[in-house]
């Protein structure tokens, strides 16, 4: 069990930090119940519900009216996201006359059985999810010796709704079709609606104190066209790290790296522009990123605040704690991918000659690395490279 205070202002107290640092491909099974809802609020979800929607893997969401502050818009693009409805999807809108529906839960299952949870504060919008709010709760997890009692019934508060007696307030939303009339019975909004200056939003002349997301908030809809389909972003093709495209590229959230040989070859080296490129931090201003190993069953461990440590090579140094203790190989350079889940977090593993996917990966660093040949190889890349390998890398 780990308790989370995003008032640390620490990325690792976020909810969003946590969903991230989860293996889609091991994810069999997503429920959520939140009071309130706002499409972007499942950016941290989006590679989980993407994997369920791919697979018709089960994804059941249990949303709040709650005065209407949930909007058309929002479940409409909701339903475009997950290709609703489908078999093991499941939608419902709940909503009383004279009280809230407020709980905030999060429920994964795994492809091994285990389970994970969050019970919070933390509602399915943007700022409940990358820890914008001052939000509280806690994290269960099987695999870390929670109870298996406790998180099947974390998930069978969620499910419940759909069953009786309580379908007399679930509105259990069949497809778009449905939406209509729940905006005719009050219940779904068409408008956002208005704040009081007592409300989260400050107005122009507050003098209270403001604050930042702990994670990087993305978009899944833009608030100008939240009714409408997401479109899959650009492809663009992959370039060496630390060089400048001719054209801004979709953003390149993996990189694949050699590291160089050394008796302390875990503390990986890289140049300057790579650290600030990619890494996105100030190698001289001793800056800290989560590093999240990730083993050979694509399993995460717990995030490890890394600092960057500067040396006279005019290299920045990282800590690979993965391979503590590993001796460097006789032949071949250990390669190390990373891919970043939110800004200064990121999952990583590194592949030792022999390792299934190390040859992929060489092959893929001698065919688009184009810097110097005497220097480590390095190419910053998007994830749909590791999933066009076979079998996938799956970091």
């Amino acid at each position: 069990m780990r308790y989370l205070n995003s008032s640390t202002k620490n990325a690792e107290d976020a909810l969003g930090h946590w969903v991230q640092a989860e293996q889609p491909q091991e994810i069999t099974a997503l429920r959520i119940a939140s009071g309130y809802f706002k499409i972007n609020g499942l950016s941290a979800f989006k590679a989980i519900v993407d994997k369920l929607t791919s697979s018709a893997g089960e994804l059941t969401a249990v949303l709040g009216a709650n005065e209407k502050d949930t909007l058309i818009s929002d479940i409409e693009a909701l339903i475009d996201l997950v290709k609703h409805p489908r078999p093991h999807s499941k939608i419902a809108l709940i909503g009383f006359s004279n009280a809230l529906f407020h709980p905030k839960i999060y429920h994964l299952t795994r492809t091994d059985g285990s389970q994970f949870a969050y019970v919070g504060s933390a509602n399915l919008t943007p700022p409940g999810i990358t820890g914008l709010n001052i939000e509280a709760g806690l994290l269960l997890d099987t695999r870390s010796g929670d109870s298996a009692g406790t998180l099947s019934e974390i998930a069978s508060s969620i499910d419940c709704w759909f069953e009786e007696p309580l379908l007399g307030a679930a509105n259990i939303i069949g497809g778009k079709a449905d939406l209509a009339q729940l905006v005719t019975d009050g219940l779904l909004g068409v408008t956002p609606p208005p704040r009081t200056s007592s409300g989260g939003a400050a107005s122009g002349t507050s003098k209270r104190p403001s604050l930042k997301p702990l994670i990087s908030p993305t978009a899944i809809v833009s608030a100008k066209t939240s009714s409408a389909p997401s479109q899959p972003a650009a492809q663009s093709s992959p370039v060496a790290a630390g060089s400048t495209p001719a054209t801004a590229p979709a953003i390149l959230d993996v990189l694949i790296a050699e590291v160089g040989k050394g008796d302390r070859w875990k503390q990986a080296n890289f140049p300057k522009q790579i650290m600030e490129d990619y890494f996105g931090v100030d190698p001289l201003a001793n800056e800290h990123i989560n590093l999240i190993p990730i083993n050979n069953a694509g399993v995460a461990s717990p995030p490890v605040d890394t600092q960057v440590v500067h040396v006279k090579s005019v290299n920045f140094r990282i800590e690979l704690t993965s391979v503590s203790g590993v001796a460097y190989p006789a032949i071949g350079k250990p390669i190390v991918v990373f891919r970043k889940v939110s800004a200064k977090n990121f999952r990583y593993h590194v592949y030792m000659p022999g390792d299934t996917s190390h040859a992929d990966l060489d092959a893929f660093l001698g065919a688009n690395y184009s810097g110097p040949g005497h220097h480590l190889k390095r190419v910053a890349t998007q994830k749909a490279t590791l999933d066009s390998m076979v079998p996938p890398v799956n970091v």
